[in-house]
């Protein structure tokens, strides 16, 4: 996941792959430009956190478990 406020920061995320893109419209980039280059659009950075939490915990509650059953299946 790659979160920034220029379209610099977006289009170097997605070059180097690192997932999710997520423009910040309290800093320095403008709406248009950002909503371009990001997967999501967020009002201020502040609001991370609730969307991190999200999806930590619905990452917890439906992928960990079957990755960590292969895991312990594959070094058995």
């Amino acid at each position: 996941m790659i979160v920034g406020d220029t379209i610099v920061d977006l289009i170097m995320g997605k070059s180097a792959q690192l997932g999710c893109t997520i423009g910040v419209l309290s800093g320095v980039g403008r709406r248009e430009d950002l909503a371009e280059t990001s997967d999501l659009l967020i009002p201020k950075v502040g609001d991370l956190l609730d969307l991190v939490l999200k999806k930590d915990r619905k990452m917890l509650e439906n992928e960990q478990q079957p990755k960590i059953k292969n895991i312990l299946e594959t070094a058995i």
